[in-house]
């Protein structure tokens, strides 16, 4: 999700069931990554999983700016 310069990016991970697992807020100046698209900002964050299960996951970040929030869901997987 390409969010540019926020006050706060949230992240919160449930599991299958809807149970919030794990959550977190970043907030503060992104790191310049280059993916070979060119320099961007990137807000990045490692979820350790010591405490996960395998199996899928929802997560959800909303990023705000002001006024201004960007929401995306998604799905990933934990593989141990």
């Amino acid at each position: 999700m390409e969010t540019g310069l926020a006050d706060k990016v949230q992240l919160k991970i449930y599991d299958v069931s809807g149970d919030l697992v794990h959550e977190t807020t970043l907030s503060g100046t992104p790191q310049q990554v280059d993916d070979g698209q060119g320099p961007q900002l990137a807000y990045e964050y490692l979820w350790d999983t010591k405490n996960a299960g395998s199996g899928v996951y929802i997560f959800s970040i909303t990023s705000s700016q002001g006024d201004k929030n960007l929401k995306r869901t998604g799905r990933c997987a934990v593989i141990k």
